[in-house]
């Protein structure tokens, strides 16, 4: 179809008025000539386009979105300025390779992919014409980005091309359209590179293996022949740049291509580079391994040495320090003398690359050989030597103790320092086999100058970590070096001795993180070790793995040779630093640390110390044994003890310090600073616990020291910690003194000594031969506490009864009667002594053992009284009187728990925590809902609270007053329903609430109501439900009162106290009391509350509210008392149960409501909770 685009009928401004239409407004024009114009072919044309172009922008719209969920078409596209000023005549779309709805993450999926190939920093290493081509097709895909990337430059861009397809149909002329890659060009190219490719010319390059390890940039200058269209063939100089990654291979082949020499008849040559590293001074490499030719030479005698040190240098800019135990201690001795024993270290990480590994060798050294002894010359030195030791007076030992031998061993020709006195007589031992008679002696003298609380020369070894010899049958462990011409010795060279590797392998792995140093240069340091694999299992028959760690000081700065002077300051610096604080900065060798490290502190002067200020050492000890860098913290407490001098805190640093070594396993070591301790401090418990714990795990030889010492504990401080001690060892070291320790016990006790007493009951409670019943205790008390939580009540009790009659024929022995007696004799020792906690334990035991004992009930109410828990000390008191009801400590108890538990001194921080929780919350946010009577135990009632609306109350309040049901069991399950629908539930208990039913009589569950009282407020603690006052919101409170009734309530009828109401209920008090008591509980937070107070209590607290008076009933519904206590609060609104008859009403500017539940009847319409607060003012 083909349109004229133009009217000859017309002219110009007719053609503008079938454009605009009525817009025009011409004068010009009459009625009939605008008939004529919008008649006219061109006018319909316009139209005709017009509604083209919408139709293919609404379905191009339509398809978007469907398509891309974040396209949002808004009129203002088609207003705002263009992110690039695009030709419509190219097509962008196909310059991306993408259809026109596609989504805009498409559009940047489809610039990055194309980015990748044609961007110019992925053309490096191509020819010139390639890199221009390839940034020519990069600009395209760039503008083609910029319009499609732009919401509304792109539906611009759209709309014009809509235009253009509009036009396009309704006159048949095709819109013009341009190419956006000149072909023509690319295929002149493409004929070019048809030409035969030039020769590939090999460049051999050398760089530092440095550059290998570290990567490296370099740019490499040629120059070469190129084609110039003046001059011809001409000279260039051309800067070939490369990269070389870590741990490249070598050699390492780069190549150019094309970016040769240019010919005359093929392209120009590839350019290929040859990399290799130049030998190394120090390292080899071997593929991804370095490796150090040169051994390391440790110092003579390093091979009897328990811990070995070294550094390896190796490439520029990096230094080892490597530290550990010597695989080879152990076993030295048992080495020929010639034996060459090395250490292959292998550590991961210092290689080429991650994986790669820095491998060298440590050469470890024996000691200087003695002089060699004939028998007779050795028999005549040893002789000597004892005759030395004898002459030297008692309690000399260590460095002067050796000293005294100086004048033998100048005689013998032999050096006059302690360690080689030790080894002369080791080679003398040696030198005569068999003569065990002088061997022993010389043993006491060696045994001797290691100190006097040294026992024996095994656990000398054993300390120093220098193996497990012992004095057996086989006495070849004495000697110092198996003589290398065994004949000498007879039969005894013929024995073979323990062969161990005179080569180790140890691999080292990463440690943690990179830390970087802030040093100039910049620096970093990485730790290794092998922990790893001292986890694991080994094969039998190798030798036990060894910790060893190093640490690696780097800096890439310095790779280099101009940098040499910057790399030894930073040595020079460093890594005397890194020496000396190595331990401390790799928490994983602080456990292997040598256990010597404290010795080096204390040959600091006092002076010294002075000098330097006074550090906090012993705060400093404190938070490294808390971080459990237990090395640490005993250097920090060796250095305190030089700063205390002879100062009484000596104690306590020697004590701190034995702490320390008793963590590490030094127990040697920890008992001598625990002696030294008890020393200075013989009246503290602490030092003589240190005593015993360090004895404990010395073994048998030390049981009756750490017996002696732990009873002592025991009796200055009967800690849990001390009493266990004690216990254990008497475990281990008596049986069957429970009689005699039980008597002498007793006397103690007579005499008032209660201390002994404590620990006389300990000896005889471990030495007993009756075994606790434990399972049946715990089956017993899963049972108790499944009747609170069972869904089946009548189950749970019955199950309940049946551990309880098991639990009593596992204890009905007198074996355990006796038994109880001792943990109730000595928590009373203990109360005695008001170590409340320990006395606690000890009660509750007998308790268990003996549960219808009434001194036991005692014992233990006594405790918890004493411990600040007279909650629970009132329900052990009640038993006590009941099983007792002459008991007259039961009595007083029961009175004092009475008189405490109103207090409420240990609920206080709890109830002030509880009092802020929602203080912040918005007023408006939470309305409170009232309720009670709820009879939960019926069927009705229940389904009615689990109706409610989940979602509804979820920032509201409800306020349950009271009768909830008639057992703990549903009374719980009731609040439980009701608080997971409301934010807060406030709960008081009523008359039901209280009484005994006859299956909490059944199941012995409590011996009387207050008891019930007080479990009802434990179990509302664990489910979050508040008998407390708490803020529910900002200036909104909330006030339980605990309530009774009085029988003065009635107005009508003589007051009757004992007519006998709520008979289930079993009271301690009486009737005319018990009203009161209920109020005093309330007394504590009866505290003016600034903004609106709401207030609940069970009872009625008003005569002028409805309620039934039939007969005496009056007696038994309120208490006028409670209106005394909500006014003293300022309350606006109180809700209240009982009563039974719902009811809002308005006294004294308090609103009252009561909303009873009551049972409910199928019948009956279901009501909903009543509102007393809506979140602005109290609902009246």
């Amino acid at each position: 179809m083909a349109l004229a685009s133009f009217d000859g009928d017309f002219s110009f401004s007719q053609e503008s008025i079938a454009r605009l239409g009525d817009r025009a407004g011409s004068s010009k024009l009459t009625e009939e000539q605008q008939k004529q114009l919008k008649q006219s072919k061109a006018f319909q044309a316009q139209l005709r386009l017009e509604e083209l172009l919408k139709e293919y922008s609404e379905e191009r719209d339509k398809k978007r979105v469907t398509l891309d969920q974040s396209f949002t078409p808004d009129d203002a596209d088609f207003s705002a300025a263009k992110a690039y000023d695009y030709d419509r005549s190219t097509n962008y779309y196909e310059i991306l390779g993408i259809d026109e709805y596609a989504p805009l993450d498409e559009v940047n999926r489809a610039y990055k992919r194309l980015s990748l190939v044609y961007h110019p920093d992925k053309t490096k290493g191509m020819s010139a014409q390639q890199q221009e081509d390839y940034e020519t097709i990069f600009i395209s895909v760039k503008n083609a980005h910029l319009v499609l990337g732009d919401q509304p430059t792109r539906r611009q861009y759209d709309k014009d091309r809509d235009q253009d397809k509009a036009k396009e149909v309704v006159s048949g002329v095709k819109a013009p359209s341009s190419q956006h890659v000149d072909l023509t060009e690319v295929l002149k190219r493409i004929s070019e590179m048809q030409r035969p490719p030039g020769k590939v010319v090999e460049v051999q390059l050398e760089l530092e293996l440095e550059q290998f390890f570290y990567g490296a940039h370099k740019a490499v200058s040629r120059d070469r022949r190129i084609k110039d269209f003046y001059a011809g063939m001409i000279n260039q100089e051309h800067v070939y740049r490369f990269h070389v990654p870590r741990g490249a291979r070598d050699p390492l082949e780069l190549t150019f291509k094309e970016q040769g020499d240019h010919n005359p008849d093929t392209r120009p040559d590839t350019v290929k580079f040859r990399i290799t590293a130049r030998p190394h001074a120090v390292v080899t490499r071997q593929e991804g391994d370095l490796l150090r030719p040169e051994e390391i030479q440790l110092s003579a005698g390093s091979l009897a040495e328990a811990y070995f040190t070294a550094q390896v240098p190796g490439l520029r800019g990096r230094r080892l320090l490597v530290w550990g135990r010597n695989p080879f201690h152990s076993s030295w001795r048992s080495q020929p003398p010639s034996t060459e024993t090395r250490l292959v270290v292998a550590v991961r990480g210092e290689g080429m690359d991650d994986e790669g590994c820095l491998r060298f060798t440590c050469k470890f050294r024996a000691p200087d050989t003695p002089a060699a002894f004939s028998s007779q010359t050795a028999r005549q030195f040893l002789k000597e030597m004892l005759s030395a030791s004898e002459a030297l007076q008692e309690g000399i030992d260590g460095e002067p103790y050796w000293t005294s031998f100086a004048p033998v061993a100048e005689a013998a020709q032999v050096a006059t320092d302690p360690e080689s006195i030790r080894r002369a007589i080791g080679a003398a031992l040696q030198a005569i086999p068999g003569e065990w008679a002088l061997i022993a002696k010389c043993v006491k003298l060696l045994q001797r100058g290691l100190g006097t609380s040294m026992p024996s020369l095994q656990q000398f070894l054993q300390r120093h970590k220098l193996g497990s010899e012992s004095l057996g049958d086989d006495k070849t462990e004495f000697h110092c070096r198996q003589d290398a011409q065994g004949s000498q010795h007879g039969s005894h060279s013929k024995r073979k001795s323990k062969q161990l590797s005179v080569k180790e392998e140890i691999l080292l792995r990463p440690l943690g993180e990179v830390m970087p140093l802030f040093t100039k240069p910049h620096s970093s340091i990485t730790f290794y070790s092998n922990m790893d694999d001292l986890t694991q299992e080994q094969d039998p028959g190798t030798t036990s793995a060894v910790p060893v760690f190093a640490v690696c000081l780097a800096s890439a700065a310095c790779a280099t040779p101009e940098a040499e002077a910057d790399w030894k300051q930073l040595e020079e610096t460093l890594l005397p630093l890194l020496e000396a604080s190595i331990f401390q900065l790799m928490p994983a060798a602080r456990s292997q640390k040598p256990l010597c490290i404290a010795d080096f502190a204390a040959a600091a002067t006092s002076a010294a110390s002075e000098a330097a200020g006074s550090a906090p050492w012993r705060r400093l000890g404190a938070a490294s044994f808390r971080r459990s860098d237990f090395w640490l913290a005993a250097h920090y407490y060796t250095r305190w003890m030089v700063d205390v001098g002879s100062d009484p805190e000596q104690a306590v640093a020697l004590s701190n310090r034995a702490a320390c070594f008793a963590k590490v396993g030094d127990f040697l070591g920890s008992l001598e600073d625990a002696r030294a301790a008890k020393e200075l401090r013989p009246d503290w418990a602490r030092t003589w616990a240190r005593v015993g714990f360090a004895a404990q795990n010395l073994g048998q030889d030390y049981l009756e020291e750490a017996f002696q010492a732990y009873r002592q504990a025991v009796e200055l401080d009967p800690s849990r910690d001390n009493l266990q001690g004690l216990a254990q060892v008497a475990l281990e070291l008596f049986s069957g003194r429970q009689a005699e320790e039980y008597a002498q016990g007793n006397a103690s006790w007579a005499s008032e000594s209660f201390g002994q007493a404590v620990a006389c009951y300990t000896i005889a409670l471990a030495t007993h031969p009756a075994k606790l019943p434990v399972a049946e205790m715990e089956a017993f008390a899963r049972k108790e506490e499944e009747l609170v939580d069972a869904e089946s009540r009548i189950n749970a009790e019955e199950n309940f009864r049946e551990a309880t009659k098991k639990v009593q024929q596992a204890t009905s022995s007198e074996d355990m009667f006796n038994l109880a007696a001792l943990y109730a004799n000595r928590a009373a020792a203990l109360c005695h002594l008001r170590c409340w906690d320990a006395a606690v334990q000890d009660a509750q035991m007998a308790a268990q053992l003996q549960r219808e004992w009434p001194k036991a009930r005692c014992r233990l109410g006594v405790s918890l009284l004493g411990a600040g828990r007279p909650e629970e000390a009132y329900v052990q008191f009640a038993w006590a009187l009941a099983f007792d009801s002459h008991s007259a400590v039961a009595r007083q108890g029961l009175e004092a728990c009475l008189t405490a538990i109103p207090r409420w001194r240990h609920r206080r921080a709890a109830q002030s925590r509880r009092l802020e929780k929602d203080r912040i919350r918005p007023r408006d946010s939470t309305k409170v809902w009232v309720v009670s009577d709820l009879y939960f135990d019926a069927k009705s009632n229940a389904e009615w609270c689990n109706a409610l609306d989940d979602a509804k109350f979820q920032d509201d309040v409800l306020i349950v007053a009271g009768n909830v049901a008639d057992t703990l069991h549903s009374i719980i399950r009731g609040l439980k329903v009701l608080r997971s629908k409301f934010h807060r539930l406030f709960y008081v208990p009523g008359n039901r609430d209280l009484a005994l039913n006859a299956s909490e009589v059944r199941t012995a569950r409590f011996p009387d109501s207050i008891a019930k009282l007080l479990g009802l407020l434990a179990a509302c603690d664990q489910i979050g439900v508040d008998m407390f006052p708490a803020a529910i919101s900002q200036d909104v409170y909330v006030v339980p009162l605990h309530s009774w009734y009085n029988a003065e309530f009635d107005k009508k009828s003589r007051p009757d106290p004992n007519h006998g109401f709520d008979a289930q209920c079993v009271w301690p008090l009486d009737p005319n009391q018990l009203w009161k008591w209920m109020l005093k509980l309330n007394e504590v937070f009866l505290k003016p509350l600034q903004g609106t107070v709401l207030t609940c209590s069970h009872f009625v607290p008003l005569t002028t509210l409805p309620f039934d008076g039939l007969g005496k009933q009056a007696q038994a519904m309120g208490c006028e008392e409670i209106e005394d206590q909500l006014r003293r609060v300022r309350s606006a609104g109180h809700a209240y149960g009982h009563a039974s008859i719902r009811t809002c009403q308005v006294h004294g500017g308090v609103t009252f409501l009561n909303h009873a539940l009551g049972v409910l009847e199928d019948s009956e319409a279901v009501p909903s909770p009543r509102l007393l607060f809506d979140g602005h003012t109290v609902v009246t």
